[in-house]
């Protein structure tokens, strides 16, 4: 996604938010053979001395630049709650959805994907939807 006209739009921002996550969540399906290698290489750029951890690091500042970008383009056009904070919400989405993705690859049987992004889609919508 473009986030670089967002702040202009009026769309609904928490919608658009709320689709980015259904669509990681199926792309973890879609793609289980490439998320899988891509948290395999995100597990080990934990430890701090890892040569991997400033390509991830910037790979998820990234992806919570743009959730936060989202969010507080619908704080502007009065989409989002004006008492959400974009950047604690924006890591709140995100650990969600690579939590749910990592459990998911762990185990795909363990539970059900879609009721669970259907449940993520619900809690983006009720958490950060303007009154």
């Amino acid at each position: 996604m473009d986030f670089t006209t967002v702040e202009q739009s009026d769309a609904d921002m928490v919608e658009i938010l709320a689709d980015l996550v259904q669509d990681y969540l199926e792309a973890i399906v879609r793609y289980a053979d490439t998320s899988r290698a891509f948290f395999v290489m995100w597990g080990a750029a934990i430890p701090s001395e890892a040569a991997l951890g400033p390509i991830f690091a910037a790979d998820d500042a990234r992806f919570r630049h743009g959730a936060e970008t989202l969010l507080r383009a619908g704080r502007t056009n009065g989409t989002v709650a004006p008492d959400i904070d974009p950047a604690a919400a924006a890591v709140a989405v995100i650990g969600m959805v690579r939590g749910i993705a990592a459990q998911y690859l762990i185990a795909p049987d363990a539970f059900d994907l879609p009721a669970a992004a259907h449940a993520c889609r619900t809690f983006v919508k009720r958490t950060l939807t303007a009154p």
